[in-house]
């Protein structure tokens, strides 16, 4: 029996407690990260799809045995898999990505100008990337760590020095969102990642690639939009 959707849930509630969704939401152009607060019909809406033809390929989605439905994880737990998956995901591939896509604006920059902005995105994703990583394993990751046990009564919790975990998380949400809209800007220049009739082994390695990179860092983003960041939030009021 196929699902029912509530349409007034938000679509980053929506595809939390739905591992494998964010991609199916992707593809239907529904952003489920630093879009989460629309709420679902009106997400569907603006794709042009209804809640019925969301629910029909949400129900034929091929079968993900390594999803995991992380609503479910301590917040420790979460930020482990953030750090060692996606964060590490972004350390490894980057740079090369920046590399990659320096050769093919200098290969095919005659026929194609927009390579030298694509360039220019990949360059500036890579470093506003590293900043923020850094900021959140060094700042905001350690003091949400502490929190979980510390409403439990496991550990001691110290207010913070920046007040509040809502003042980091807005920072980190403003850069969720400039990093959507690079990958938005990629997406525009390349048509698509549409491949032109003369591209090269690079530039098909350098398309293929980039998808990759946006698939990662959506669900990198979904973790902590909607589930990592609320569920901070929830544990600081408790303590609070």
């Amino acid at each position: 029996m196929q699902e029912e959707f509530d349409g007034k849930q938000s679509v980053g509630e929506f595809a939390a407690h739905r591992p494998g969704a964010v991609a199916v939401l992707r593809d239907v152009g529904i952003d489920a990260c630093c879009g989460g607060s629309e709420q679902l019909e009106q997400a569907c809406r603006h794709a042009g799809i209804s809640l019925e033809e969301l629910a029909q390929r949400l129900a034929v989605q091929p079968a993900q045995p390594a999803a995991r439905d992380w609503t479910h994880a301590s917040a420790g737990e979460l930020i482990t898999h953030i750090v060692g998956a996606h964060h590490a995901y972004v350390r490894t591939h980057a740079p090369g990505l920046v590399r990659l896509a320096a050769a093919v604006r200098w290969a095919h920059v005659d026929r194609h100008p927009e390579l030298v902005e694509m360039e220019q995105s990949v360059i500036r994703l890579h470093d506003e990337l590293m900043a923020h990583m850094n900021k959140e394993e060094n700042v905001l990751f350690p003091y949400i760590e502490q929190l979980e046990p510390a409403a439990a009564g496991r550990g001691y919790w110290q207010p913070p020095p920046f007040g509040s975990v809502r003042h980091p998380i807005a920072m980190m949400l403003r850069e969720h969102a400039a990093a959507g809209d690079e990958l938005t800007e990629l997406r525009r220049l390349s048509t698509d990642y549409r491949l032109p009739e003369d591209a090269c082994a690079s530039y098909r390695g350098l398309f293929q690639d980039l998808v990759a990179f946006e698939r990662d860092l959506t669900e990198h983003i979904h973790l902590e939009n909607n589930i990592l960041f609320p569920r901070a939030e929830r544990l600081e009021a408790q303590l609070n």
